[in-house]
């Protein structure tokens, strides 16, 4: 990933985009910013957090909704970030809804957020290989 200290969203390259969404992210320091837009509405399965502490993201990621909005779970409770919402997303953490059109920021320490996207990228390749061709 090219290092940075400024960029807009278009001059981020994409890091990863289907039907579903597409995730622009690019480094800067000890940091990730990602700029993500979902295409449908999206309901991310759980089984993608499979094998990190608790099944959930333990990455904390601060950021902010710019159209839509997001649904978290978190072990006690759901919280809805909504766009013109600026956000903390505490480690222990999952996804689970968020609306076509969506548009967020979100920047995350580098060391976690590779370590969950690790997880991630393996639970995924598995969803695939069980889909019917």
């Amino acid at each position: 990933m090219k290092e940075i200290t400024h960029a807009s969203k278009n001059d981020i390259p994409i890091a990863f985009s289907n039907e579903q969404m597409e995730v622009r992210t690019i480094e800067a320091d000890d940091y990730v910013v990602s700029f993500t837009t979902v295409k449908v509405d999206w309901e991310p399965p759980s089984l993608l957090f499979k094998g990190l502490p608790g099944d959930m993201c333990q990455t904390p990621h601060y950021g902010y909704v710019f159209k839509g909005q997001i649904v978290l779970k978190y072990m006690d409770h759901e919280e809805t970030i909504k766009a013109g919402e600026a956000y903390y997303m505490k480690p222990g953490h999952i996804p689970i809804r968020g609306v076509k059109g969506l548009e967020f920021l979100e920047i995350s320490p580098k060391a976690e957020q590779e370590r969950t996207m690790s997880v991630i990228m393996k639970n995924m390749e598995a969803l695939q290989a069980q889909k019917p061709t």
